[in-house]
């Protein structure tokens, strides 16, 4: 395999997560990480759906389980309201736009989205980055058993990913596994393409090299500075984060009740 432009940044190991901050302006190359239980927020709940729009609340009925339901409310909700704080906007009157793998963006007059950001989530746990400075995807998972895992990893993973992975102790796979997921994901977000575009059409091995594959073809297909960062954003948890922007200051926030009703400036 050829060399490639994309490869991880220099804090790949990202793991100290601090409490609620109350500062929130983005600076050039700066990509802020928030992460928000979302649970912690179901008082909420009736409030966030009155900022969500008609097209939000018709995805929400659509979940079957009050859960599910609540939750997405919740994490969208949360999407819109730091949006407001960043763009010092009404958090109901933010309007999106969707690419082809429905990843949201802002819609604004010129048709230029004043920051770029991602969502993911599992279970109760969702995680947000934002950026002024480029694309960027980010995705998390929960650790959690995965039966018959080498059957699944076949199906997602190039040989040389999962040789790697089998070398691994049987301890450490599942987390080996999710981690490779979480970086592949990660990457399909950040350059619009989704994992419609196919798991196994991007090389990830944590600490090791990363490039996107040509569909059908195998050669490395030549992108612009892409970084991957590894992110642990709560116990139990593995994510992670792809970015163009070139020596990055990544800031963990987490986001509380207290900092959204009022401390967030």
């Amino acid at each position: 395999m050829s060399s490639t432009s994309l490869h991880w940044g220099p804090s790949s190991l990202l793991r100290s997560w601090p409490p609620a901050r109350t500062d929130i302006g983005l600076r050039s190359n700066e990509v802020h990480i928030w992460r928000a239980s979302l649970d912690e927020f179901h008082e909420d709940l009736r409030r966030f759906e009155a900022v969500l729009s008609a097209d939000e609340r018709t995805r929400a009925s659509q979940f079957r389980f009050a859960t599910d339901r609540g939750r997405f409310v919740i994490r969208r909700a949360l999407l819109r309201e730091l949006l407001g704080h960043y763009l010092d906007r009404s958090a109901p009157n933010i309007a999106f736009s969707y690419g082809r793998s429905g990843k949201p963006s802002m819609a604004d007059v010129d048709g230029r989205p004043p920051l770029d950001f991602t969502v993911s989530h599992s279970d109760g746990l969702a995680v947000y980055a934002l950026t002024s400075t480029g694309p960027i995807g980010v995705d998390v998972e929960r650790l959690q058993t995965i039966r018959d895992l080498e059957a699944v990893a076949t199906r997602v993973l190039g040989a040389a990913e999962l040789d790697g992975l089998m070398a691994l102790p049987p301890d450490e796979r599942t987390g080996g596994f999710l981690a490779r997921w979480t970086c592949k994901e990660a990457l399909l977000k950040a350059t619009g393409a989704g994992i419609g575009q196919g798991l196994t059409s991007v090389y990830a091995v944590p600490g090791e090299r990363v490039g996107v594959l040509g569909v059908g073809g195998g050669e490395l297909h030549e992108a612009s500075e892409w970084q991957l960062e590894q992110l642990w954003p709560a116990p139990g948890y593995v994510g992670a984060v792809a970015h163009t922007c070139g020596h990055a200051r990544l800031s963990l926030r987490s986001l509380s009740r207290a900092a959204l009703a009022g401390s967030l400036s």
